[in-house]
């Protein structure tokens, strides 16, 4: 290696003390570490640096913010920047060009940049670009080119002009890199609050904005790149990425964009990507905080506006999409739904089993409630965009609310069946249909159902626009009747009606469920349907079950006829006495850590640990077999309906006073009562060991 023999630059000596100055020298190395190599992505640089100066120009000059930006085409292959600022005069542009790190703008928050490094990213793209300053008449032109390692300032010449004052920065570029600055001027620009004037006007710089309640930030929406939710904070219009850390607790935000005041955040020397230093970090955490708590307050102001139920319910939606799931309980419409909206409200739960849930706007149903309200003349079906029939929106069928205001509503206005041709209409969309109940006037029922609409904001059709009666009539003369039609039943639902072939009918058996239109038919009021679905699912954990087949009643006198269909209540009713389903304790052993202990490390331990290892295993599997019942609800059905239960038997018993007495640390690690950092089953072990060496000690003396 070649020694360098440097220069002293001592300075002062007070005593035995120097002070020595610092100086940089000049040479190739630092110029190339200081124009390219600071920079990651060296085309976006030149783009965003000399753009943010074309502001800063404008804004010295105490003049409105505006600049051209023209990118490179096939016929064009030049990139430029022209502001409209004040323009330099000769002496400042060689000043300003040949000297990095030098400023003018450190004298006021407003400008973007400081560093004086910026106006050479020029030279990261290539080797040489032009400086043409219009100042007060004239036109002055420089290149600024690499000699040796160096930039210098070549003078082009001067030339009057009539142009306004300002700077136009130019830079020729390679063929293969021109699609580039397209890609990265859409993402760059959007997040400038000045837009510059572009050469291709067919590029969108304009920001998406999902929510934007403050000026001082907003949520974009995403970019079509649903594994990258960053946040952002855009300081002197440059956007950062706010990368993942520990320390930057950003309250569950995703695509959040935090506009910052100049000096708030700080960054790398090429303004490419944030310094987590200390105060960066401290001024994000204080922003996310703050901007949870103004969102909660603005959202819930932004919903206090809306001027019906509609409205609210998609102002909810939107705002509670775009919110972390932490802050979506402290949203609530509830204080601003109508009276109508509310005597839908449905707790949701479909069994008796858990009758004190309090009704909440999630579900909704024909409750008691809108029975009363509209003087039990209405009725509300809905059908999903998966199924062609209908079923009632009752305390057993709740729907949500989504399903509920985004689906397509219709006023039957019509006394003729109707049923099949408005499933058809709706064949892949989903529907909520309003009618009279059975005996009221078809007239007063539709006033009652447009009043009810109208109350909530929600637009409706009437069936009638939709299909005439004649056409109605006709579909349902034209329905064929010849072979035999049955319906899947998936879940409990009721599935469109198929044919089925006179092999498919005798290959197997079925399990029969007779219906009205597209509705259930009982015999026994005892269980409901849904309870008879439930037994059904339960069932077919432990047993093999024949499928379910829904069949209307002029296909009934046949299914009645053919051996291999079975009653579906009388079968199931019949089923469950014969099987046994395993039930879980009501109080269920503790949990242990599988960072502790594992099938391959269990023999490491005492034996009495080792036992109770395996009893918690054999529990675990116990519970997780498809025939056991771990809900309240399941056990609390089978037994209404006679059903028989098997519960765990230990195989081995395991005296937890005489655990916890002779190994308290370890069964503490065991049970993760407490988190321990490099744990490990050998270190567990040893523990265990010890305490049992220990306990028998002990005991001996």
């Amino acid at each position: 290696m070649i020694q360098q023999e440097y220069k002293n630059n001592v300075q002062e000596t007070h005593g035995t003390i120097e002070t020595t100055g610092f100086s940089i020298e000049v040479n190739e190395s630092m110029f190339q570490m200081l124009t390219s190599n600071v920079y990651n992505d060296p085309i976006l640089a030149v783009m965003r640096e000399w753009s943010t100066n074309a502001c800063d120009a404008c804004i010295a000059a105490n003049k409105p913010v505006k600049f051209d930006v023209h990118l490179p085409t096939l016929e064009e292959t030049y990139f430029s920047v022209r502001d409209y600022g004040t323009g330099l005069p000769p002496e400042d542009i060689k000043g300003l060009f040949s000297n990095l790190g030098a400023s003018t703008k450190r004298n006021s928050d407003a400008y973007n940049g400081t560093l004086g490094i910026g106006r050479m990213a020029g030279l990261a793209v290539a080797d040489s670009f032009t400086v043409d300053s219009y100042y007060n008449g004239t036109q002055y032109s420089y290149a600024i080119t690499m000699q040796k390692g160096v930039p210098v300032t070549m003078n082009l010449g001067t030339n009057p002009t009539e142009k306004p004052n300002g700077l136009l920065l130019t830079v020729a570029l390679d063929f293969d890199d021109i699609p580039s600055y397209r890609e990265r001027a859409e993402n760059l620009y959007k997040y400038f609050d000045h837009k510059p004037t572009l050469n291709l006007p067919d590029i969108n710089i304009d920001l998406d904005i999902s929510e934007h309640i403050s000026d001082d930030w907003f949520i974009q929406k995403e970019q079509g790149r649903s594994f990258r939710d960053s946040n952002y904070v855009v300081m002197s219009q440059v956007a950062y990425e706010i990368p993942y850390s520990r320390e930057i607790n950003t309250e569950g935000f995703r695509n959040l964009v935090i506009k910052a005041p100049p000096g708030a955040v700080t960054f790398n020397p090429g303004r490419e990507s944030l310094s987590l230093n200390k105060a960066t970090i401290e001024y994000l955490n204080k922003r996310f905080k703050d901007i949870s708590e103004e969102y909660i307050e603005a959202a819930n102001d932004t919903l206090a506006s809306c001027t019906s139920d509609f409205e609210l319910m998609k102002t909810y939606n939107s705002l509670t999409q775009a919110c972390p799931s932490s802050l979506v309980s402290k949203i609530d419409p509830t204080p601003h739904t109508s009276d109508y909206f509310k005597a839908l409200f449905s707790s949701g739960v479909r069994s008796y089993y858990s009758p004190n849930v309090q009704p909440t706007f999630k579900y909704l149903a024909a409750s008691t409630e809108f029975k009363t309200q509209s003087e039990y003349m209405l009725s509300i079906g809905y059908k999903n965009s998966y199924y062609k029939n209908t079923k009632i929106m009752d305390s057993g069928n709740a729907q949500g609310w989504k399903e509920f205001f985004f689906s397509k509503h219709v006023i039957i206005d019509l006394k003729s069946k109707f049923r099949s041709a408005l499933n058809e209409h709706f064949s892949h969309q989903s529907l909520v249909s309003w009618q009279r109940t059975q005996g009221t006037d078809i007239d007063e029922a539709v006033v009652k159902a447009k009043e009810y609409l109208e109350g909530m904001g929600i637009s409706y059709q009437l069936a009638s626009d939709l299909v005439s009666q004649e056409d109605f009539v006709a579909k349902e003369a034209a329905a064929p009747r010849e072979g035999f039609y049955a319906s899947k039943v998936i879940n409990g639902d009721v599935c469109k009606s198929e044919k089925m072939e006179d092999w498919e009918t005798t290959s197997k058996s079925y399990l029969y469920l007779k219906l009205k239109n597209t509705t259930p038919i009982l015999n026994d009021d005892a269980y409901s349907f849904d309870e008879y679905t439930t037994a059904y699912n339960l069932l077919c954990t432990v047993t093999n079950m024949p499928e379910i087949r829904g069949v209307a009643k002029k296909y009934q006198d046949y299914a009645d006829s053919l051996d291999n269909w079975h009653d579906f209540e009388t079968y199931i009713k019949n089923k469950i006495p014969e099987v046994t389903f395993k039930v879980s304790e009501e109080v269920a052993p503790p949990s242990i850590s599988h960072r502790c202990i594992t099938p391959g490390t269990k023999d490491m331990f005492p034996q009495l640990i080792r036992d109770f290892y395996s009893e918690i295993m054999s529990y675990r599997q116990f519970t997780q077999s498809k025939d056991c019942l771990n809900f309240e609800y399941d056990k609390a059905l089978i037994a209404r309906m006679g059903g028989n239960f098997a519960p765990y038997e230990p195989r081995k018993e395991i005296d937890m006073e005489v655990l916890e007495t002779t190994y308290p640390k370890a069964m503490e690690m065991l049970k993760g009562e407490k988190f321990y950092y490099d744990i490990s089953p050998e270190l567990v072990s040893y523990i265990a060991n010890l305490e049992e060496f220990h306990a028998i000690h002990s005991s001996n003396q």
